[in-house]
This record gives C-alpha cells, sequence and structure tokens, in this order.
C-alpha cells in the first residue's frame, strides 16, 4: 500500500516510518550531523560565531536543544499544507482516517509543524541580509543527503528508492515553506548540487573549527573526562575527508576507524538477526497517544496552586478536560513572567536530552532519574544547579521559580515539580522569547492555512 503513497504528507509519513520505527538511532544521529556538516562552510561558520549561538559555550547547549526541537517539530507533525490543492494527500487509501499502521495517531490538523516552521523563519528573517539563500539551499541538502548516506553505510538495512524519494520530496516542501529559492526539482540534480557547492566552499577556516570544537563539547557532556579524546577520535572518524580538512581536525587513528565499524557492524547484524520489530515509534517530540507525558499543562502552577476542577463532574483542567457546565477550562492564570508576560499553559518536553537540559521539568522526587541525579551531584558529577528543573534552564517566559513555589518544591535546590518545558513559538537564542510573535503567528496561519485554535494557539 505504502507503494500508492504520492502526496507530501505520504512523503512525511514514510519518512517518519524510517526515523522513528525501523532505524531511530542512525537517523537522529544523521540529522545532527548534517548540521555538523555545514559548519564546514566558512559563510555559515562564521555567522554562527558572529551571533554568538555557537561561538559562545554557555549559548551552545540552548541553540542545540533549539535547533533540535524545531525541526523534529516539522519533521515530526504534519507538514503545513501551504499551497497544495489537495493538502498533501494523494494516496488512494485515505478512507483509511489515520488509522493505518502508517500513521501514528496525529491529527491531520495539528499546527505545530507551521509554528515550528514559523519561527525558523523568524529566526532566519533576523539575519536576512548575511544568510545567503545559497547557504539556506545547502543547508536543506544536507538534511536529503546525510540520513540516506548514514542509513546505507551503518544500518541494519539499506534505505529503499522511495524513502530517498520521500526524503527529498519532503524537504524540497519544507524549503519551499522556508522561501528558499531555486530548489531542483529532481533528488539528482539537488544532490550534484549540493556536491558541487560543496567543492566550491568547504574550505578550511578557524571560525569552522571554534564552531565544531563546541558542538563536539557538547556531544561529550555526559562522559567522564578521561574518554574525551577518544571520543573526539570517534567523531573525526564519522566524517569524510573533505569535512575533516574544512574543520581542521587530525585523521583519526586507524585502530579507532576499525572499531568504529566493527562496533556499527555488530550492531548490524544484532538487529537484523535477534530482534523483533519495534512496536511503538522511538520519537524525541512525540505525537498521537505517546504524547501523554509529554504535552502537558501547568495551569495549576501558575494559578494559586489550585487545580482547575469543574464542581459538577468533577473534570480537570490540569488533563485536557473540559467542564461541561460552565465550559471553563482552566482557573485564570494569574502568575507572570518577566515583563508581565502571561504564559500558555500548555507546554511540550522532549523525551530525552543528549546534553544540557534547556526547558526540561525536573525528575519526579524519589524516581529513578531524581535518584540519579543525587547520586551524581554527591560524588561530583553533577551540580545541583544543573539538574532538570533547575532555574537556569527555564525560559523567561515562565514566571521565576520563586514566584511558583507551592508544596511540591524542593528545599534543596528549588525546583518545582511539573514546571518547565517550551512552546515552539518561544524558542530560540536568549533575549528572543518574546519578541517575533506577530509575525510567526502570520506565517504560521499563511503556512497552515487558516487560523489556529486550540491548544497551540497563541496571542501576538
Amino acid at each position: 500500500m505504502i507503494d500508492t503513497y504520492r502526496g507530501i504528507r505520504d512523503a512525511q509519513r514514510i519518512v517518519r516510518l524510517s526515523a522513528a520505527m525501523d532505524m531511530p538511532f542512525v537517523f537522529t544521529k544523521s540529522l545532527e550531523f548534517a548540521l555538523f556538516r555545514t559548519y564546514g562552510i566558512p559563510s555559515i561558520s562564521s555567522l554562527l560565531l558572529h551571533t554568538g549561538q555557537l561561538g559562545k559555550a554557555e549559548n551552545a547547549g540552548r541553540r542545540y536543544v533549539d535547533t533540535s526541537g524545531l525541526i523534529q517539530a516539522f519533521m515530526t507533525f504534519p507538514v503545513p499544507r501551504l499551497d497544495l490543492p489537495d493538502g498533501g494527500e494523494k494516496h488512494v487509501n485515505q478512507d483509511q482516517d489515520g488509522d493505518g499502521w502508517e500513521h501514528f495517531g496525529e491529527d491531520p490538523n495539528d499546527p505545530r509543524s507551521s509554528i515550528a516552521l514559523a519561527r525558523v523563519n523568524f529566526l532566519h528573517g533576523r539575519w536576512k541580509s548575511k544568510i545567503s539563500n545559497d547557504d539556506l539551499l545547502y543547508t536543506l541538502s544536507t538534511f536529503v543527503k546525510e540520513p540516506a548516506k548514514w542509513i546505507d553505510r551503518y544500518e541494519w538495512r539499506e534505505t529503499s528508492a522511495l524513502e530517498k524519494e520521500a526524503l527529498f520530496a519532503l524537504f524540497y516542501h519544507i524549503g519551499r515553506c522556508m522561501d528558499i529559492k531555486n530548489i531542483p526539482d529532481t533528488l539528482e540534480g539537488f544532490l550534484q548540487w549540493s556536491e558541487h557547492y560543496e567543492n566550491q566552499h568547504m574550505v578550511f577556516n578557524k571560525c569552522n573549527k571554534e564552531v565544531a570544537d563546541h558542538t563536539t563539547n557538547l556531544l561529550l557532556y555526559a562522559l567522564p573526562g578521561l574518554l574525551h579524546g577518544f571520543a573526539r577520535d570517534i567523531v573525526a572518524s564519522l566524517m569524510d575527508d573533505r569535512l575533516r580538512e574544512a574543520m581542521g581536525y587530525a585523521k583519526a587513528p586507524r585502530w579507532v576507524v576499525t572499531f568504529k565499524n566493527v562496533l556499527f557492524e555488530v550492531r548490524r547484524v544484532v538487529i537484523r538477526t535477534l530482534l523483533l520489530p519495534r512496536s511503538k515509534p522511538l520519537s524525541n517530540i512525540p505525537i498521537g497517544a505517546d504524547e501523554k507525558d509529554n504535552v502537558f499543562s501547568i495551569e495549576h502552577l501558575l494559578s494559586d496552586g489550585i487545580p482547575a476542577v469543574c464542581p459538577a463532574s468533577g473534570a480537570r483542567a490540569v488533563d485536557g478536560k473540559v467542564c461541561p457546565v460552565g465550559n471553563h477550562s482552566s482557573q485564570p492564570i494569574t502568575k507572570t513572567a518577566e515583563g508581565g508576560f502571561k504564559p500558555a499553559p500548555w507546554r511540550m518536553e522532549l523525551s530525552w536530552y543528549e546534553n544540557e537540559p534547556v526547558y526540561a521539568r525536573p525528575y519526579p522526587k524519589h524516581s529513578a532519574g531524581w535518584w540519579a541525579e543525587e547520586s551524581k551531584i554527591k560524588i561530583g558529577l553533577l551540580k545541583r544547579e544543573d539538574r532538570k528543573g533547575a532555574a537556569r534552564w527555564m525560559p523567561v517566559t515562565l514566571p521565576p521559580l520563586e514566584k511558583v513555589r507551592n508544596e511540591k518544591a524542593d528545599g534543596k535546590d528549588g525546583v518545582v515539580e511539573g514546571f518547565g518545558g517550551f512552546r515552539l513559538e518561544e524558542m530560540g537564542p536568549k533575549g528572543l522569547e518574546l519578541k517575533g510573535r506577530k509575525e510567526v503567528l502570520e506565517n504560521a496561519e499563511k503556512l497552515y492555512g487558516g487560523k489556529i485554535d486550540g491548544k497551540w494557539a497563541f496571542e501576538p
């Protein structure tokens, strides 16, 4: 049946099956490496240094989470219909109404992909005079070629021709949503253009190495210092010579390359012969029924600490239910963030963090994660102010923690259980959380094709 797919959203479903069901680990790493590869272009890396987002260690973790969250959002949630007359749906089995195995229980009217792309457009627009269309086009090309290349090299099976075309179709559409010009019309043409661009522009510059070093440090975030040298060699072993030389990295020792290849080969054999197919998607931004623990309302933490409960039915606003009598959904938000801003209650959280837990809610007290953090703090591997849910990770769109103290607060470090998370229209560098809301909303509704309502709506 999947061979009958023709629409853009059909292409997205094919990509999502690869990304979340068949080979989530390598697919995710390939996207991370796709961004890393762009740092080998001096015009891109120099701009990142100029903005300070990857030129300063204190900003690199935040940018990593913001970039990861926005990219995963517009890849995971149904892509905008934009100007497509068929809404991106062309396959012959539309009567399944989202119940087929290739669906993840998504809401076809979910606006979050549109919001994420609109936020990316706003953030890029601030540097419009310094970002060339060709650099944007090259970055887009890495998201088409790197996943297929990495999967073919390191996964338990290679990508099919259909999967490669689906990647191209999806990112061709995403490029149009980002107003990128002159995108080649075919996969072959796009790959040839990207190769030519690298030949012309991927050359060594000290800014390439500086940005690459900050990014590599993020990858080593959770590793003991003794392993950092070995891990850097592993990173170098994953680069082709052109990229490695542009980054100014030394060639990895032969034994490290052999170790890496053997490790991936053993992994390939184990997955192919011993493991059952995945029964549910593995995604850092869950979708459909899997959103249960990662999409939440913090209304009760932003009011007077009393959850909104319908006196007649017992429906709780924090569970996403509406009072059938008065039709109210929550107590009004009374606590404001910096600048008097009243944050929207519905927020999201990533399923896991590979480095700094920006926006993360704290682990529930006495949970396994909480005890693991306590153990790391006691032996000096983690600072108390760096644990999940700590004040330094909270966005300014939420009130300062001291204003939200309640009976759930941890007396040692002041974290508040359930407090944190992000909204797509607020993501980006520090100081920009409240900026561009009107522009983002207008662009999001243009991409979406109408007014955005529901829990992900926001005021400009």
